[in-house]
């Protein structure tokens, strides 16, 4: 270390961000006529509202304009994949320029009101920088003693292109000023994220001599294809010689949709423009006055009396005292369980069929370019299997240079060419639908990497009906990351006290709670007691819109004489979060820390575990104190007899308590009481109807019980 570089750096595992394809041409054809269809009709609809009014004319201008934008945005973005704590990026600097073309009628609707559309492109960079939680020190390596502190960050650079079409409504202050307002509609056709760890220190940099870096494992990143945002401008048009104009403005946006899918990003920027538009004017047609129509208003008939019906509603707050407050509060407590769920590489198949079990999911081409890890985010693991195809496919379109191997096997009653004809039909699915080439795809026969199931049993015949998939890359066959959102609210009491008075007396009322139009409660009369009207809800916090709108309460009253009577109220929602990442289903308490760990996919009757188990366990060491409790629980699948079931099921339980005092040995932590059980056949777990339930459910459990450590993220 004299020479001042840093050693190569590592952290956690992660999968790296999926890549995008890109648009199509027709695509972009679509999307630019149905541009120009909605410009077409939003300067018609009004020039016949113009004919309507008998406006002689009107005047449209029409031309090209361009912006640079420049804002922040809010964001939570791990910089690992799953380590919140070794670093988050928050907010950044997003520049934007825009461009194209709009339309404007500045008094389509009358001598003040008009409005506009736009058309264009947009490409937005932005620059996210984070520094390390730990110091970074560099040491003497005789001394040991700190030299000098290095100066490092972690940067995220991204760039996203979108298609735009804007709504506005104008207002024209005075004769040089106008206010815009209205919404923004867009695609974004692709995006970039290039994450790096820089070392600032100018004398200083890493093992290779570089000062920068690639951070590997980051957070997957994919935009949010829809981009919904609201639009407000100041313009300050002037005629220039002939019929054009010059018109500078000043404009502020804000993302109403996050953009990216994985995590919450909102843009909000202010924009400089510049326009240069030409004016023509729309003549209408004379048309002939409208013939008034005679009004008559009937006599009023005060021989008949209607009785009196009026009805008003309040709804308030109310705190854990009972005191009623100006807005319900909700307290959350938001925990995101991150974890991996194991990838079964096999594919299986009907007796004396080459035909994909329709319990795997297939899709069209179209659809795998919405498919990513968000939609089997809530899987568990005997469905997630159902996605393996799709998976592959995902991934080998991500690693371009990744090869995989597909092994076809039969059953003893089947025969050898089956298996070719299996292997093929899958390497068919992943050419067709997703795009691979046919010769990063190799077809053999044989059982490949997994052992072959006992033909003697129907249960074993079945395993035996596959393909399997192989790969020498590393990340082709590895977990799948999922995340869970468990939310544990302290709800507040918010009290509705109906108002009513009817001459006629009250035949029924109800009240309707909403959120968003949502419907969230009903009470009718049944609900108050006699003598009072007065109602505590608690809130329910599965009912809830996580954007918080204000909730609307309607009171419906109806008297004897079949008068109704509407009122209503509102309350607006405040949010306290407090939030936490749990890793390996981590569950953890003030006193006591659980760490939940599952290992599936054992070989058939077999004990030992294999490079993956491995890899699994390594983790898990990682997080574990001196002298914490552990159980392992080992399992097998239905096949067998339960005598043999139970020897192999605590053999496989002593595998992984052996393995994993290993990895604590080398890390350096003191073992303490690890109680192994062999608890046989538990078809509670997995469904053992299936051949991917089977193989499942040979695997173990491991649970660890210690005292939490406040810095155990690093």
């Amino acid at each position: 270390m004299d020479d001042g570089r840093l050693p190569p750096l590592s952290h956690r595992t992660g999968t790296q961000p999926p890549a995008r394809p890109g648009w199509e041409i027709e695509g972009w054809v679509r999307l630019f006529a149905s541009g120009i269809l909605l410009l077409a009709i939003g300067i018609i609809t009004p020039l016949r509202q113009l004919d309507a009014q008998n406006i002689p004319e009107a005047p449209v201008r029409v031309g090209a304009i361009g912006n640079f934008g420049i804002g922040t945005q809010s964001a939570q973005i791990p910089v690992y994949e799953g380590s919140p704590d070794c670093g988050i990026f928050t907010n950044g600097v997003t520049t934007t320029i825009r461009g194209g073309l709009e339309a404007v009628m500045p008094r389509a609707f009358g001598e003040r009101l008009g409005f506009g559309v736009r058309l264009g492109f947009a490409s937005a960079a932005t620059k996210l920088t984070e520094k390390p939680r730990a110091f970074q020190r560099l040491l003497d390596p005789t001394s040991g003693h700190v030299l000098v502190d290095i100066d490092r960050e972690f940067r995220l650079d991204t760039k996203i292109n979108t298609v735009e079409l804007d709504l506005l409504g104008q207002y024209t202050l005075a004769p040089a000023i106008s206010l815009s307002a209205g919404g923004c509609v867009g695609y974004r056709t692709g995006g970039t994220f290039t994450a790096t760890d820089v070392i600032l220190t100018p004398d200083r940099s890493f093992a290779d001599g570089e000062q920068s870096h690639p951070i590997p494992n980051t957070t997957p990143l994919s935009i949010r294809r829809l981009a919904v945002s609201g639009l407000a401008s100041l313009s300050f048009p002037f005629r220039i010689p002939g019929n054009m104009w010059l018109v500078p403005s000043v404009s502020a946006r804000y993302d109403l949709l996050r953009s990216l899918t994985e995590v919450a990003w909102r843009d909000a920027s202010v924009n400089l423009g510049l326009g240069v538009q030409f004016e023509t004017t729309y003549r209408m047609p004379p048309q002939p006055p409208d013939t008034p129509a005679i009004r008559q208003t009937p006599a009023r008939d005060t021989t008949h009396h209607v009785p009196a019906l009026t009805a008003a509603i309040t709804m308030e707050g109310s705190d854990s005292n009972g005191h009623a407050t100006a807005q319900a509060v909700i307290r959350v407590n938001e925990i995101v369980f991150r974890d991996h769920l194991p990838l079964l590489p096999v594919i299986y198949f009907e007796p004396g069929s080459d035909t994909v079990a329709t319990r795997y999911e297939t899709l069209s081409p179209d659809a795998t370019h919405d498919f990513s890890y968000a939609t089997v985010a809530e899987l568990r693991p005997v469905a997630m299997s159902h996605q393996v195809l799709n998976l592959v496919g995902m991934r080998l379109r991500e690693d371009r240079a990744a090869r995989i191997t597909l092994y076809g096997t039969t059953a003893s009653d089947e025969p050898d060419s089956l298996g070719v004809e299996r292997a093929a039909r899958i390497r068919s699915y992943l050419n067709t639908v997703w795009g691979i080439a046919k010769n990063r795809i190799d077809v053999r026969t044989g059982s490949g990497p997994l052992p072959r199931s006992d033909d003697a049993t129907s249960d074993g015949r079945g395993e035996n009906r596959r393909v399997v998939v192989a790969s020498a890359s590393a990340g082709m066959l590895a977990p799948v990351a999922t995340e869970r959102v468990v939310r544990e609210f302290n709800p507040p009491l918010v009290k509705l006290t109906p108002i009513m008075n009817a001459e006629a007396g009250i035949r029924d009322w109800q009240i309707t709670i909403r959120q968003r139009e949502k419907p969230l409660a009903l009470f009718t009369m049944a609900d108050t007691r006699a003598g009072h009207n007065e109602i505590s809800w608690l809130l329910d916090d599965n009912s809830i819109d996580s954007s918080l709108k204000e909730l609307v309460a309607e009171l419906r009253v109806e008297d004897s004489t079949g008068q109704v009577r509407l009122a209503y109220d509102t309350i607006s929602l405040a949010l306290e979060r407090n939030s936490r990442v749990v890793h390996g289903s981590h569950e953890g308490s003030p006193s006591l820390e659980r760490l939940n760990y599952a290992l599936v996919g054992f070989g058939f009757r077999s004990a030992a575990g294999d490079k993956g188990h491995d890899l699994w366990l390594r983790e898990l060491a990682g997080q574990m104190h001196d002298r914490a409790k552990v159980r392992v629980v080992g399992y097998t699948d239905r096949i067998g007899d339960d005598s043999y079931n139970m020897e192999l099921s605590r053999g496989r339980a002593q595998y992984v308590a052996d393995r994993l005092k290993t990895f604590m040995s080398q890390r350096g932590i003191e073992p303490g009481d690890i109680e192994v059980v062999g608890a046989g056949v538990d078809t509670s777990r997995f469904p053992n109807d299936l051949p991917e339930g089977r193989v499942l459910s040979r695997g173990a459990t491991v649970t660890v019980d210690q005292q939490p450590h406040d810095d155990r993220h690093q």
